[in-house]
């Protein structure tokens, strides 16, 4: 009885109502601090951290509690070794505290890889693996061979001025000089056309063709990303060659500055016997020379 009549005391009902108000307090509290803690409900933009060093972020771990993690590395010449060169999330995304942030960085040394083997492949398989391998082709030398009766054939691959042995260790985007054997009466080839290409593209379709990068000559000022073959000397015409083996010389424009495909879209016409350029652009090319 003295239960029962406790239960329906005033004393009863105010702890009762202290002892609800207590726990709604109490729970009002603890969402808050979670609310702080994740910033429930709120985001912030992601900085860019492209060009910055792993070193360099520490600031941003204290503050927004951001997880780094570095899920890969590649080699580029083009920014400073160990600098951040991609993010995800990318920048100025949304995301809120605590986010892990995965990174790619630029690897201080290019990757190691094993030097395959291109004796007795023809030119075009050679410099087509050598592309799949992250090398270059360079220097091309071409030596009469008389057990070659046409075509050519890879003798020798050359790295700084030594025969290099097949499985040699070497670091990616090494260039690789070829002594390239030919027939006795094998001696001009067709020149193929280049303009419109980025450098990398030309060489290639050059060494293919059995032609030498001569010289490079850039017209305007620019990230090497942009630059596009604007002047070929000798020309493509579609019926002239060159002798095997020669150069061909590069003039390079900006693609942010130039209008390529009206260049290129010359040399897609049936008739090209002749010059693609008027006089007018020619002397305009020779007095920048």
């Amino acid at each position: 009885m003295n239960f029962l009549r406790f239960l329906a005391s005033k004393t009863f009902f105010k702890h009762l109502l202290i002892a609800i108000l207590l726990t709604i307090g109490l729970a009002l509290l603890v969402f808050k601090l979670l609310d702080n803690y994740t910033l429930h409900g709120q985001s912030i933009s992601l900085p860019d951290f492209t060009g910055k060093t792993v070193d360099e972020l520490g600031t941003y771990e204290d503050t927004y509690k951001f997880k780094f993690t570095v899920i890969d590395s590649v080699y580029n010449t083009k920014n400073s070794p160990g600098s951040i060169l991609l993010q995800d999330p990318v920048p100025n995304s949304p995301v809120k505290k605590g986010r892990n942030v995965y990174l790619t960085v630029v690897a201080k040394l290019p990757e190691k890889i094993e030097m395959p083997d291109l004796r007795d492949l023809s030119l075009r398989q050679a410099a087509s693996l050598l592309e799949t391998y992250g090398l270059k082709s360079g220097k091309l030398t071409f030596v009469t061979d008389p057990d070659i009766e046409s075509g050519n054939l890879i003798k020798y691959q050359i790295y700084d001025n030594d025969t290099l042995e097949p499985g040699t260790v070497v670091h990616k985007e090494s260039t690789i000089d070829l002594i390239v054997g030919k027939s006795s009466d094998q001696t001009d080839v067709p020149v193929p056309l280049v303009t419109g290409m980025t450098l990398d593209q030309a060489s290639l379709t050059l060494h293919k063709a059995a032609l030498n990068v001569g010289s490079i000559r850039l017209l305007d000022q620019d990230e090497a990303e942009f630059y596009r073959v604007y002047r070929q000397a000798p020309e493509f015409t579609g019926s002239l060659s060159a002798t095997i083996g020669s150069e061909v010389h590069l003039w390079l424009r900006s693609e942010r500055n130039f209008n390529f495909e009206s260049l290129v879209r010359r040399y897609q016409t049936t008739d090209t016997t002749g010059s693609q350029y008027t006089n007018d652009e020619l002397l305009q090319m020779d007095s920048i020379d």
